[in-house]
């Protein structure tokens, strides 16, 4: 996009349209006039001196600017370039020489002996109660949530005070798992499960607001519910509130830990904010520099019916909402920005509601199978060419990018692109599909990123035509069972999609939990692969769900388990989906499915219920090299249309031994025996690219 203002640029001078710049300093007051002898103080402050029918730029010099309120902007033709280390920050920072030792102090008794030495206490007597949020009920199926407020100890997020402090514990029975789904009428049960070991007496302040965070049920649907009764006696617990699928046991996953107990402050940066009393304890054997907590409850920026904006190089932190919302806007590129220790995401595109402190999309979540229904009728065209190119997205608290534009009606393109963008630790509080980058609508195109460290998808998939291409995508899918480093389903006429030129790899921990590199889950239908790289990519490589019309070339896989699952689930337990007024009639009826532009673009779904919908068809995979794969189809391959040009490989050289864990190796295939028409990896295409 940075041609687009360099082509506007030069049109204004050819126009005779005058350039006005505004000066903003942390150093500046908001009486000056703006240049940059005489900045503002705030950016609040440079909108409201924008000359119309100029073309605008706000220089941001360098600095911490403190945003305790969300920033409006409705403007167009408008710069917003930061010099130096611009800082919006979202956070209240407290005096270090307030820090108090709980050793002497009337709190002492809440904690062990053995770990009084570390604890420190923060009165927030200068802070609004009303700002400090509490721990709400977050999980699978639930809408996004703005976070409760943080503690940062040295420009890192803290950990609210836990047990078991690095590992989980087994739910080893169940009592009663609660009464599920609830309809608002319902009483809502919580239910009650034992647990392999509790046997902590010692948890007796503030018990009432304990609460445990696990896979309750499902692998992939992680619950965080507040705590009724724990009897550490015989380890058993009662929630207030009931899991989406009611709880169960018998799984590795089957898995919890317990929060917000301030006797389990053990380790550095653990902590426990009081509510009732303003107070925060914490634990640090570290020299505390810098303190800091998480207020702003708003996006930092909001773009509103704005168009031709550039905001380059700032680093937005510390807050509990997301960084930037652009719910209808188009031509804006977003570059050279950081986004770090946010509460929620770090860019949200397209409409957004606003109920109880939970946000959602144009698209709703209903029912017990999180199905996705429409308020917008699929028309997200009303946000177009939104450019994120050359940021980082660092510790998020429920993913990093959530991208919606064009109109799935006319399979209007948004022209929507990420590329050479960074997502690490991306889903540290909101972790159940709450991917580094979610795709709605039409046209999105992801290049050259490095997306690791989070525990479910990548890339989630909605709509049509989306590119994913030159991307190194690795420490995914952790802790999670059922799910896909890129994922997509439940909607066959979602299609037109491109995976190629990828390195995904290093996806999830074990055999004992289902992950994949790329999940066609419930019937996902139309994707063309080709040219990636898999190794130790999940323990089914490649997941296809009673889908049709996959088509899978010219890639490598190295080192799995299992290289390929298919099923034909909608003669079996899906056939729900399919039957007459199921979700697959509502979702193939409501964009005009055997009608232009879908009836041309996707032959084969114009025919969907006349070619045999519950059987898969069409998945093709040739001349593919499958080296080192213990288990090549987990099914048989009968449901497979599979080429004979396909090479298989019972192991790899000895002289990648050392090296095939390294997050670093980037394999040769030319140590290995190859289709004849293969044309090799491009590694030197993938990846972040030196900015």
């Amino acid at each position: 996009m940075k041609w687009f203002f360099l082509l506007i640029l030069s049109l204004i001078g050819s126009l005779g349209i005058s350039q006005h710049t505004i000066h903003v300093s942390p150093q500046g007051n908001n009486a000056n006039n703006g240049s940059k002898e005489s900045p503002v103080l705030d950016l609040d402050t440079a909108l409201s001196q924008l000359i119309p029918g100029k073309e605008n730029t706000i220089i941001l010099h360098e600095g911490n600017y403190y945003i305790h309120q969300g920033i409006q902007i409705s403007q167009s033709n408008l710069s917003i370039v930061g010099k130096g280390k611009v800082i919006f920050n979202g956070g209240k920072s407290l005096d270090i020489k307030n820090i108090k030792k709980i050793i002497g102090s009337e709190y002492e008794y809440i904690f062990p002996k053995e770990n009084l030495q570390y604890i420190y206490y923060y009165s927030l007597d200068e802070i609004d109660k009303k700002l400090l949020g509490k721990i709400k009920s977050i999980g699978f199926g639930k809408p996004y949530s703005i976070a409760p407020t943080e503690l940062f100890i040295n420009h890192t997020p803290g950990q609210i005070a836990r047990w078991p402090n690095d590992s989980t514990v087994l739910i080893t029975d169940l009592i009663d798992p609660g009464n599920f789904p609830i309809s608002p009428d319902d009483n809502p049960r919580g239910g009650t499960i034992e647990i392999a070991n509790s046997s902590n007496q010692k948890w007796n302040y503030n018990t009432d607001d304990i609460w445990i965070e696990g896979y309750f049920n499902n692998g992939y649907a992680m619950d965080a519910l507040p705590v009724k009764n724990w009897n550490t006696t015989n380890n058993v617990i009662k929630t207030q509130i009931p899991h989406r699928y009611g709880f169960v046991s018998g799984h590795p996953w089957n898995r919890l830990y317990a929060y917000n107990i301030p006797e389990e402050i053990d380790q550095n940066n653990e902590y426990y904010i009081d509510h009732k009393k303003g107070i925060i304890f914490f634990y640090s054997k570290k020299e505390i520099q810098q303190l800091e907590i998480s207020i702003i409850q708003e996006p930092v920026l909001t773009f509103q019916n704005s168009s031709n904006i550039l905001l380059d190089n700032i680093l937005f932190k510390n807050t509990r909402n997301m960084g930037i919302l652009i719910p209808e806007c188009n031509n804006i590129t977003i570059q050279n920005c950081i986004f770090k220790n946010i509460g929620s995401l770090g860019i949200w595109t397209g409409k957004y509601y606003l109920k109880e402190n939970e946000f959602i999309s144009e698209r709703i979540i209903t029912g017990t199978n999180q199905q996705y229904f429409t308020r917008e009728k699929n028309n997200y065209s009303y946000v177009e060419n939104i450019t994120i190119q050359n940021c980082e997205f660092l510790n998020m608290g429920a993913g990093g990018v959530r991208l919606a534009g064009g109109n799935r009606y006319e399979l209007q393109a948004s022209n929507h692109k990420i590329s050479n963008c960074t997502f690490k630790d991306f889903n540290r509080i909101e972790k159940s599909y709450r991917p580094a980058i979610l795709l709605e609508g039409v046209g999105h195109h992801i290049t050259n990123c490095e997306i690791s460290g989070g525990d479910n998808q990548a890339i989630l998939l909605k709509g049509n035509n989306h590119i994913i291409e030159y991307n190194d995508i690795h420490d995914v899918c952790l802790n999670v069972d059922d799910a896909g480093a890129i994922y997509y389903g439940r909607n066959p006429s979602e299609r037109g999609h491109i995976i190629r030129h990828n390195y995904i790899h290093h996806i999830g921990i074990n055999n004992e939990f289902q992950t994949s590199a790329i999940y066609h889950d419930d019937g996902a239908c139309g994707m063309e692969v080709y040219g990636n790289a898999f190794l130790k990519a999940g323990n089914i490589v490649i997941f296809i769900g009673g889908g049709s019309d996959n088509h899978y070339h010219n890639n490598l896989f190295l080192d799995g388990f299992s290289g390929i699952h298919i099923d034909d689930r909608f003669n079996q337990w899906g056939a729900k989906f399919i039957a007459p007024g199921g979700v697959f009639h509502q979702r193939l009826a409501d964009i005009n499915h055997d009608s232009p532009p879908y009836s041309t673009a996707y032959p084969h779904l114009a025919r969907y219920w006349n070619d045999l919908p519950q059987q898969p068809k069409r998945n093709i995979f040739e001349q593919n090299i499958f080296c080192s794969i213990g288990m090549l189809f987990t099914t048989g391959n009968l449901l497979l249309d599979w080429k004979d040009d396909n090479v298989l490989s019972s192991g790899y050289p000895s002289i990648w031994d050392d090296k095939i864990n390294q997050r670093s190796f980037r394999p040769n295939d030319a140590y290995l025996p190859r289709p004849q028409s293969w044309h090799p990896i491009e590694w030197d295409k993938i990846g972040t690219l030196s900015q």
